[in-house]
């Protein structure tokens, strides 16, 4: 048996936008696991099975390459927050209960988007959080709308401050992705997304306004923990 070490498996073939989309993942990938400010170019081509100089064929600096995967993050998550703060058809804490719901569910998916996102929030003064603030204002100011719409239609209380409730329900958020990245029970978790929405609306929430996913969850003892209205 030869000495020689073995050449490295060369990386499949792929179309240049299938492999900036397979470095843009690989890249999600180790800014989860080592953070933003650690995760390294040469990580990720070790993951991808490539040379480092091919990952900056598609990402021209480190910079460059971050950049890219906090977009990336963005969009994943606007396109739930679009659909529910913007397109949805039904009641306002609806609304609200089934974005959760569904941002819930995606930390289970898709759990390095939700630990870049998280890791994100917490780089006060680097020049990444420039980026994430513009992103936080826009989701604060869809969900501050959608309260006001509540508001007119009466299922938001009149003496909540729109502005102030969207930064509770952002935060929130923040302490859903910790509750799941640490293990705890999905019965806690879905139960702190109603507790969280009845807050932030003013209200005591209506059994028709939970999610068909979260009331299975409770069963029979939904409505005495959350003091629903029939």
């Amino acid at each position: 048996m030869s000495d020689q070490p073995q050449p490295r498996p060369r990386a499949p073939r792929l179309s240049p936008d299938q492999r900036r989309s397979q470095l843009l993942q690989h890249a999600i990938q180790q800014c989860a696991k080592h953070g933003l400010s650690h995760a390294r170019p040469v990580d990720v081509a070790k993951a991808a099975g490539v040379s480092e100089s091919t990952v900056f064929v598609y990402f021209k600096t480190r910079t460059e390459l971050i950049q890219a995967v906090l977009g990336e993050v963005e969009r994943f998550y606007m396109q739930d927050i679009r659909k529910y703060l913007i397109g949805f058809a039904g009641s306002v804490p609806q609304a609200i209960l089934s974005l959760g719901a569904a941002f819930s569910a995606s930390v289970e998916t898709h759990p390095n988007h939700a630990q870049v996102w998280l890791s994100w929030s917490q780089h006060l003064g680097d020049q990444t959080f420039s980026l994430y603030s513009k992103y936080q204002e826009v989701v604060v100011g869809l969900v501050a709308d959608l309260l006001r719409r509540g508001q007119a239609d009466q299922s938001v209380a009149d003496d909540i401050v729109p502005e102030d409730s969207a930064r509770m329900l952002y935060m929130a958020a923040q302490m859903v992705v910790q509750m799941q990245l640490t293990g705890k029970p999905a019965r806690e978790v879905d139960r702190f997304l109603i507790s969280a929405t009845r807050a932030v609306i003013g209200r005591h929430l209506r059994i028709d306004d939970i999610p068909r996913q979260l009331l299975d969850v409770f069963h029979s003892d939904t409505k005495r923990i959350f003091n629903l209205v029939s």
